[in-house]
């Protein structure tokens, strides 16, 4: 059997060896509930607060700023649409809510459900480049706009956005600003403070640490989407600190050894399958991330056959890279496009081996298309 080869960081991180022997020992320490009053769970205090004090220092936070540990992005998204719903829709009628329309994260179904609750959504277009489209959003933001939602990089383009414009304009417009940076984390230099924004969500799959963990950052107090739920699992935040404080230890030498992988990944496809293309070249994009065009091989097909064996790339959690890219014109070669994206564990050996099995089944692939 031959060594399975990873390369869908952006769907589920690994983790580390040294997260996940923390999550495990934590786990079986800490075995009450924090809330209890007695020595069970007053014991897990200390630590709590030590780790939310490395988190603050970690992503830029400051004092008045709240941190909220949530079960992941669908529960930390939906929260926020909650507060802002009972806070500023139903209090101003500001209805509508914004998102690009390339949307891949739980914001797109967290958002079609707030469509129950009479808000109405719209999506912003996005050019060439996978940017927003900055005119487009002009003229869509308004008094009537409740909030704008965001991955701030695409986790199958890779295309990083050019925040600041954006929200400018929607402080202009008095709207509030829900950023998510679970991608990006570790790749770029990136604090709350800095992004000036009013909700941030991190999902803790995505970062390499535990399925069923996640973050929410708020400006201002948020009521919890569960009432009653307990506020902190010292394992779970344990291990959710040392992931993101992993993430950004190994942000230089990532940034170099990243990008020099994912570089040989494209130009060992495109050496072997000179039909290919690589989508967002020319974007400001991450330096783990390639989204890449083979044309007559549909995607699905060839996604098949890696996994038969062992490389496991993607279309998306939701399957949503074919409908994005045909919203930006790219029409049939939409149906044959897949995303790799790097981890920090990628090696050399891995990417020139994941290149040949994956050249390999283009080939076999297109014999069986021909005929």
């Amino acid at each position: 059997m031959k060594e399975p080869l990873y390369l869908d960081s952006h769907t589920t991180h690994m983790m580390s060896t040294e997260t996940k022997e923390l999550f495990c020992a934590k786990s079986c320490e800490y075995e009450g509930a924090i809330s209890t009053p007695h020595f069970i769970g007053q014991r897990q205090i200390y630590p709590v607060k030590q780790v939310l004090k490395e988190l603050y220092q970690a992503l830029g936070l400051r004092k008045e700023d709240h941190l909220y540990l949530v079960s992941g992005n669908a529960e930390g998204v939906a929260t926020v649409l909650a507060h802002v719903y009972n806070t500023i829709c139903r209090t101003t009628g500001k209805t509508l809510l914004l998102k690009s329309v390339m949307e891949e994260s739980v914001i797109t179904p967290c958002y079609d459900q707030m469509k129950e609750r009479g808000c109405l959504i719209a999506n912003i277009p996005v050019d060439e480049c996978g940017v927003l489209d900055k005119d487009a959003f002009r003229k869509t933001v308004s008094r009537h706009s409740a909030l704008f939602s965001c991955s701030v990089a695409h986790a199958l383009t890779g295309v990083i956005q050019p925040m600041q414009d954006v929200i400018d304009l929607c402080r202009d417009q008095d709207v509030k600003i829900h950023v998510d940076i679970s991608t990006l984390l570790g790749k770029y230099p990136m604090s709350f403070y800095d992004l000036d924004v009013d909700f941030m969500t991190i999902e803790g799959s995505i970062i390499g640490a535990p399925l069923g963990t996640g973050l929410l950052i708020s400006r201002s107090h948020i009521e919890p989407l569960f009432p009653g739920k307990e506020l902190a699992i010292p394992s779970h935040l344990l291990a959710l600190s040392s992931a993101i404080q992993e993430q950004l230890e190994q942000f230089e030498a990532f940034s170099m050894e990243g990008a020099r992988l994912r570089d040989l990944l494209e130009e060992k496809l495109l050496r072997g399958y000179p039909d290919a293309k690589v989508l967002f070249s020319k974007a400001h994009r991450l330096l783990n991330c390639s989204c890449m065009i083979f044309p007559h091989v549909h995607a699905e097909m060839l996604l098949y056959d890696l996994h038969r064996h062992d490389i496991y790339a993607s279309i998306g959690r939701f399957q949503t890279l074919v409908p994005a890219l045909k919203e930006m014109g790219y029409g049939i070669d939409a149906l044959s496009a897949i995303s790799f994206s790097l981890s920090r564990f990628t090696t050399e050996e891995e990417i020139c081996e994941a290149a040949k099995r994956i050249l390999t089944s283009l080939q076999r692939l297109r014999k069986l298309e021909m005929g």
